[in-house]
């Protein structure tokens, strides 16, 4: 045999060869795939080990071209020629690759079928690779492939690695199409509704979204924190992907700078999956990040708050807006609306009361309550809470409900929605507060929008109903309205029991305060004219002492007692009144009255809390109040099972 034959043969001996070659990296999906998309991080490990890649063109795309020239440690060349034909990210690739001679002609081809598997925080690799084209001279270089290969594989797992402690990866598939989720992204109109997370909204002073055009928005955190914000955009490929550097952070304090890649896959059924992925100069950058601004579950939020803002976009869905103007301050129309006891003295249409009612103000808690028609019909609704914002902002799902807290159907429309996604907000000008509520289907189906879409002026009549009834409330409440916060909740304990627990330090102790709060000071002189004092501590170590007198002490009905949080630390203070003098008390003197309503072997327990002015008041509701008193209350009702009356 000549040894031209010999060569043939070897080549031959190759054709229609499959290899099939597995890796696990310990890096999510996003990061590896990414690794082999980007051609920036693709130059870093292609080839094996030792050997660079001066030139690299990836044009990862559907018939995007691929051209790569590896250069070995001896300083010899290898260019590579190839084409993308199938690429579902992050998920597949497939693409055809093989070695060029001297004059640009492929030696064999090989057609590559590239799976990622995602297990947890890891990614299994798999590359499938046949021969589709040989030449003579192609053997000696096939024989070395799978051994090439892997060491390629082990410089990605290096790359991958290092790539992942510097990187945050977020994802969600949205029940939207893609150029529906692209609108919501892009669009600062709808941007401002729903980016950040729970609790936080957005000022967006410019979005140019182009390759080059400057995002710039204000973040604002439920505590009243600003966070600035600026990106350029450096990629805008409609609708598929966009790429911006980012800076930003709280303002006055440590800034944070990344990369992001937002890529847009649609799916079938007319879905997309979303998958936000940053890149931090470093891992202690990214830590930072991490901890200091919780970014991982922050960015959840942000993605679980777009899926509720999607249904309202659709063209189906047609939002149904609601706008009053109350001659009443904010915070009195936010109290109305978020009290159970204050619920119940206008809520509802017209004629209608509302005999029972429990309501638990937190993300994720319920309103549940049961309404009577004139005639004694009973219909029963539920409010989830999704978000709270003190005195701005409040978003629920809605549904119809039974006694016992289920979901219901509509008892006169068998395809009204099942759930509808409610958002309202309260702006205040002039002490007047305006209220606009936004109102939309929430998961429904195609019929059940339709039914929503033409109760739209049923609705309004009946809204208009309730509106009334609430501005007949506001004006009486408003003749006596002072700077006060009430807080009410009926807890499923005698009277007796509930009392000991307020008026007993030990007991006490074991309850005062929001969540993870310690008390390790707690001495009370319960009489009039009696002192006390109790030191909270936070989860962090800071002590918070308040200190008053009792004025009156009815037992077991009524206690009234004075206030002083002079004590607590000057941040506390600043965040009252930034303005303060050194020293000065920003919250002043409150005066606190608890009484213990006897309900047939329940408790209906009310807190309020009058403080010297509004403004204090309104403070301390953004400050987190409410929150802090619900918590301090959940705490009650877990310690009144070890109460027992007159024993410690």
């Amino acid at each position: 045999m000549s040894n031209r034959n010999a060569k043939n043969k070897a080549a031959d001996d190759y054709a229609g060869r499959e290899f099939v070659i597995t890796h696990e990296f310990s890096a999510p999906r996003a990061t590896v795939f990414k690794a082999w998309t980007d051609p920036e991080q693709l130059a870093r490990w292609w080839g094996p080990r030792g050997f660079t890649n001066p030139v690299c063109e990836w044009d990862a795309r559907p018939g995007g071209a691929i051209h790569v020239v590896m250069r070995a440690p001896n300083g010899a060349e290898y260019p590579m020629g190839g084409r993308f034909r199938a690429l579902a990210a992050p998920e597949r690739l497939v693409f055809t690759a093989g070695p060029l001679d001297a004059k640009g002609n492929l030696l064999f081809e090989l057609l590559h079928a590239v799976t990622f598997v995602e297990r947890g925080s890891r990614t299994a690799l798999t590359i499938h690779s046949r021969v589709t084209k040989t030449t003579a001279g192609a053997g000696k270089y096939l024989a070395g492939y799978e051994a090439g290969m892997n060491q390629s594989l082990e410089r990605l797992a290096d790359l991958a690695a290092d790539s992942a402690s510097r990187e945050i990866v977020v994802s969600r598939v949205f029940d939207a199409p893609r150029e529906l989720v692209w609108q919501a992204m892009t669009d600062p109109q709808h941007v401002v509704r729903w980016w950040g997370p729970n609790g936080f909204t957005t000022t967006i002073a410019n979005m140019d979204v182009r390759p080059g055009g400057v995002w710039q928005h204000v973040m604002h955190g439920p505590d009243g924190t600003d966070y600035p914000n600026k990106s350029v955009f450096q990629e805008v490929v409609k609708p598929e992907r966009i790429v911006y550097s980012h800076g930003g952070g709280r303002k006055g304090g440590r800034s944070v700078h990344f990369v992001t890649t937002w890529t847009f896959e649609a799916l079938d059924g007319n879905k997309t999956r979303l998958t936000m992925h940053s890149v931090f100069p470093s891992s202690a950058a990214r830590d930072f990040a991490v901890k200091e601004y919780g970014a991982i579950e922050g960015g959840k939020q942000t993605l679980a708050r777009l899926a509720e803002h999607l249904p309202m976009m659709t063209p189906a869905a047609k939002e149904f807006v609601l706008t009053r103007t109350f001659a009443a301050p904010r915070a009195l129309v936010w109290r109305a609306w978020t009290e159970a006891e204050l619920l119940q003295r206008w809520f509802g249409p017209k004629g209608f009361t509302m005999p029972a009612c429990s309501l638990d103000l937190r993300p994720g808690g319920v309103f549940h309550y049961g309404m009577k028609s004139p005639d004694g019909h009973e219909v029963w609704g539920k409010w989830t809470f999704r978000e709270i914002v003190p005195p701005e902002k409040l978003v629920v799902i809605i549904s119809f409900s039974d006694a016992q807290g289920g979901v219901t159907r509509h008892p006169l429309s068998a395809h009204w929605p099942l759930e509808t996604l409610s958002t309202m907000t309260l702006t205040e000008l002039d002490g007047k507060t305006t209220v606009t509520l936004r109102w939309a289907p929430h998961a429904a189906t195609e019929i059940e929008r339709q039914a929503f879409d033409s109760s739209h002026e049923g609705m309004r009549q009946g809204w208009a109903g309730t509106m009334e009834q609430l501005e007949a409330y506001l004006a009486q409440s408003a003749a006596n309205a002072g700077p006060e916060f009430v807080i009410s909740r009926v807890l499923d304990a005698p009277r007796e029991l509930v009392w000991q627990a307020w008026a007993d330090p030990v007991h006490m102790a074991r309850w005062w305060g929001p969540r993870a709060f310690t008390n390790p000071v707690c001495e009370m002189d319960v009489r009039p004219g009696g002192a006390y004092r109790i030191v909270m501590r936070s989860p962090e170590g800071v002590d918070y002492p308040i200190k008053g007198v009792f004025r009156e002490v009815t037992e077991p009905g009524r206690l009234v007692l004075t206030m002083d949080a002079s004590e607590h630390p000057d941040a506390w203070h600043d965040m009252i009144n930034p303005s303060r003098r050194k020293g000065e008390n920003a919250a002043g003197m409150l005066l606190q009255t608890v009484t213990f309503e006897d309900l047939d072997g329940q408790t209906r327990l009310t807190i309020g809390t009058r403080f010297e002015s509004i403004a204090i008041r309104d403070a301390m509701v953004r400050m987190g109040m409410n929150e802090g008193w619900s918590q301090s209350l959940e705490r009650l009702v877990e310690a009144l099972g070890a109460v027992s009356i007159g024993a410690r």
